[in-house]
């Protein structure tokens, strides 16, 4: 099982972003050899324990985006105990995606595989630290706290890792213990959009689940590119999707729906986990109905119209 983990980001260029992971792996049996899952955006490029360079190979993992890596111990490792694993790989991604990297800035979301894990089928939730190195300029941000400009961010509960780093500027709105910290970019200003209506379906899920999983306040990361995504009180999102013209009133209570599903993982894909070959769907979809009930019940003036829209809309995806 993976315990803990030290994550160290260099993203000062973007087409030689650096990844290096310090896992410290238990053995729940006598092990031999670890073997550890991650998405093809990365590629291990070296491997090592205190006493030296560890042996890996890798294999293409059928039906999947994904590579199983590996790593030869140099003598076992006893049931019980814990070995700290040193990991560098090269990062790579792509505009659009939940692993990005570019010269604008980029995002690797909780749950899309950069972090890895021990099944192909289920996120990693580890008690973590993360540091980034950025180009001039930029403001990062990534799961946990942080106690000095420049330190790590860290998060003492296990979580799924996440980072996210731009040409942000920071911001804090609402009022009293309900304000919510916002990263926007430049050309951001004014009101931020449906912020009533996000204060609503946090309301709602807090009401039904109880408290986030997560410390602090909610923060909401303007990444562009479409995304809507989120965990541990954390949730990326594209701003510009929510302002648009006034004709579009059907799509914007569309994208409502699918942000509250991001910050529905808060309460769901964050605190509660399953296992087997269903677990990261299964994880996922109690997420989005979770969000789908809280959207529905953020409109004060609900109506069946909305619920058609809403989940009508769960079907249609569905079926596609």
């Amino acid at each position: 099982s993976l315990e803990r983990a030290r994550v160290s980001l260099d993203v000062r260029d973007p087409a030689a972003s650096q990844l290096e992971i310090e896992l410290t792996v238990r053995a729940e049996t006598d092990l031999s050899e670890i073997e550890l899952f991650w998405v093809d955006a990365v590629e291990v490029k070296s491997a090592s324990l205190e006493d030296g360079k560890v042996e890996f190979t890798s294999r293409k993992i059928p039906g999947a985006a994904a590579k199983a890596w590996t790593f030869r111990l140099p003598s076992s490792l006893s049931s019980g105990a814990s070995a700290a694993l040193s990991l560098s790989a090269d990062l790579r991604g792509s505009a659009g995606s939940s692993i990005r990297v570019g010269e604008d800035g980029g995002h690797l979301l909780p749950g899309a595989g950069w972090f890895p894990a021990a099944d192909p089928w289920s996120d990693a939730l580890v008690a973590h630290s993360t540091q980034i190195q950025l180009p001039e300029g930029m403001t990062g941000i990534a799961c946990g706290v942080r106690t000095s400009t420049d330190g790590p961010w860290t998060a003492t509960n296990p979580a799924r890792p996440f980072a996210a780093w731009g040409r942000f500027y920071h911001d804090e709105v609402g009022e009293g213990d309900s304000r919510t910290g916002i990263y926007r970019r430049p050309e951001r200003q004014g009101d931020v959009p449906q912020l009533a209506r996000i204060e609503r379906v946090i309301e709602a899920l807090e009401v039904a689940l109880g408290e986030p999983c997560g410390s602090g306040q909610w923060t909401f990361v303007d990444v562009g590119h479409g995304i809507l995504d989120g965990g541990q009180r954390t949730v990326f999102w594209d701003e510009a999707l929510f302002t648009q013209g006034a004709g579009a009133e059907e799509g914007v209570s569309l994208e409502v729906r699918d942000l509250a599903g991001a910050i529905a993982s808060s309460f769901w894909t964050e605190c509660l986990r399953f296992r087997g070959e269903l677990a990261a769907w299964l994880s996922r979809a109690i997420a989005l109905y979770l969000g789908d009930v809280a959207c529905l019940a953020s409109y004060p003036d609900y109506n069946d119209d909305m619920e058609l829209l809403v989940i009508g809309s769960r079907r249609s995806e569905f079926l596609a």
